[in-house]
C-alpha cells in the first residue's frame, strides 16, 4: 500500500508529500482523541506544519510558473503592512493564521498539478489512494460515532463526528471525498456492482450520522450525480440495465428517505431544525443564525474606512459564512483573491472537458463547495479541506488524449 513503483521515478521528496497525505484525517482523528482526553499536545497543528513545510520547498524547487507564489508574497506583505501600521497590531497573528489555510490550498493546487503534469497517470493511484485512505478512516470514524466513541455533533443528539474536533471542517471533507470516492469506483471498474451499492449505503449513513445539512445534501446530491453522469458517458447501455437500473433507484431512494427521516426524527436532528424554523422561518433553518451574526458583524465593516473595506478588518473574524467571513477579514480585494481563485478553477475544468475524464467530476464537487462556503464556515479556510479540494482540482491535468496507454493500465487498490 506504501510502496511506490521504481519505473515511475518519483523525488523522495514527493514520496515523502504523498504519505503525509495518507495520513491527514487519521492525525486528525488522534488530535481530537487527545483533546477528548485533555492531552495537551498538538499533533495535528506539528504534523500539518510539517507537511506545508515539505510541499513549499518542493514548489519553489521545482521553479514552474512561479508568478502566482510572488503574488501571494505580494498580497501577504500589503496585508501585513495593513495591520501592522495602519490596523491594530494585534490583528495580525489572527489573521495570517487564518488566511494561510486559504493560501496553503493555492500551494497544495500547483504542487498537484506540477506533480501530475510531470508524471501522468503513472502517478494516478498513488494520488487516489488518498482519497480512500482518508475516505477509510472518515468513516470509520463515524460509524464508531454509535458505540460511545469520539464526539456527538450536537450536545446529547445521535449524531457523530468521531474523533473530529472540528465537524464544520468534517464536513467540508466528506463533501469532497464521498463523491470522489464514488466517481473511482464506477471508473476503475467500469460497471455498478453490489460492492457499489454496499459503498453507497455506508456513505449514506456516514452522511446520515454526521447529522448537518452540508453531509445530508452532499451525498444524497453525490449518489444520483455521480451515477447519472457515469452512463451519459457510456456510449452504450444494456436494455436489461436500462429496464433494471430506474426501478432500483426508485426502491433505494424510498429506503434510504424513510430510513433517513425516521433516524432525523430519532436523534433529535429534527426537533432542533424545526426550533430554528419557528424561531426565524427558513432563513433561520438555512443559516443557523449565521445572518443574525453577519447583520451585527457588518456594522463595523460598513461604517470602517475605505483602506479597512479594500484590506478588511482581519482579527480571523467569522460569522460562520466563509463568503461574509472573506469580506470582514481581507476587505473588496480578499473577496476577489479567493473566490477569483475558485473562478479560475472552474474556468480551469470547463476548458479540460474534452482532455479529462474527470472535468463533470470537479465541477460538481466545485459548485457543492462553493454553495456550502455561502452557507456555513470553515471550508474555504480549513486545515481539514484544502489538501481535499486542491488535489481534486489537479485531476483535471490527467489527459486521456496524449496518455491513453497509462491512463487503462493505472488501478487504485488499498
Amino acid at each position: 500500500m506504501f510502496t511506490f513503483d521504481k519505473e515511475l521515478k518519483l523525488k523522495m521528496a514527493d514520496k515523502i508529500i504523498i504519505l503525509f497525505c495518507y495520513f491527514l484525517l487519521l492525525v486528525d482523528s488522534l488530535n481530537g482523541f487527545l483533546i477528548q482526553n485533555n492531552i495537551p499536545i498538538p499533533v495535528s497543528l506539528l504534523y500539518k506544519n510539517l507537511f506545508i513545510g515539505f510541499v513549499l520547498i518542493r514548489v519553489l524547487r521545482q521553479q514552474k510558473e512561479m508568478t502566482d507564489i510572488y503574488l501571494i508574497l505580494l498580497y501577504v506583505a500589503v496585508l501585513v503592512f495593513s495591520y501592522g501600521f495602519h490596523a491594530s497590531g494585534l490583528a495580525l497573528g489572527p489573521t495570517l493564521v487564518h488566511l494561510i489555510k486559504f493560501l496553503t490550498t493555492i500551494i497544495l493546487y500547483k504542487y498537484f498539478k506540477n506533480l501530475i503534469t510531470e508524471h501522468g497517470w503513472p502517478v494516478f493511484p498513488y494520488l487516489s489512494r488518498i482519497f480512500v485512505i482518508n475516505g477509510v478512516v472518515l468513516m470509520g470514524s463515524i460509524l464508531l460515532g454509535p458505540f460511545g466513541l469520539g464526539y456527538r455533533q450536537y450536545g446529547e443528539s445521535f449524531s457523530f463526528r468521531g474523533f473530529f474536533y472540528a465537524g464544520n471542517e468534517l464536513s467540508g471533507a466528506f463533501l469532497i471525498i464521498a463523491p470522489f470516492l464514488l466517481y473511482l469506483f464506477l471508473y476503475t471498474r467500469k460497471k455498478i456492482t453490489n460492492y457499489y451499492y454496499l459503498l453507497c449505503i455506508l456513505l449514506m449513513a456516514v452522511g446520515v450520522l454526521i447529522g448537518t445539512k452540508t453531509g445530508l445534501i452532499a451525498i444524497f446530491l453525490s449518489i444520483i450525480y455521480v451515477h447519472r453522469t457515469y452512463f451519459l458517458q457510456k456510449k452504450q447501455v444494456s436494455l436489461a440495465h436500462k429496464v433494471a437500473a430506474p426501478l432500483i433507484k426508485v426502491l433505494m431512494v424510498v429506503i434510504l428517505v424513510a430510513v433517513t427521516a425516521n433516524y432525523i426524527q430519532e436523534s433529535g436532528s429534527w426537533s432542533r431544525w424545526e426550533y430554528l424554523y419557528s424561531k426565524g422561518g427558513l432563513s433561520e433553518l438555512i443559516f443557523s443564525s449565521r445572518d443574525r451574526y453577519w447583520s451585527v458583524e457588518k456594522i463595523e465593516f460598513l461604517e470602517a474606512g475605505v483602506f479597512d473595506k479594500f484590506l478588511g478588518l482581519g482579527g480571523a473574524r467569522t460569522v460562520e459564512m466563509d463568503v461574509h467571513d472573506t469580506l470582514l477579514n481581507y476587505g473588496y480585494l480578499g473577496l476577489c483573491v479567493v473566490y477569483g481563485f475558485f473562478a479560475l478553477l472552474f474556468w480551469r475544468a470547463f476548458r479540460a472537458k474534452r482532455f479529462t475524464p474527470f472535468f463533470k467530476l470537479v465541477l460538481f464537487v466545485d459548485g457543492m463547495f462553493i454553495m456550502a462556503s455561502t452557507l456555513s464556515g470553515h471550508l474555504i479556510f480549513s486545515g481539514t479541506s484544502n489538501t481535499f479540494i486542491a488535489l481534486i482540482n489537479a485531476f483535471i491535468f490527467f489527459n486521456h488524449i496524449t496518455d491513453k496507454t497509462n491512463e487503462k493500465e493505472s488501478t487504485v487498490t488499498v
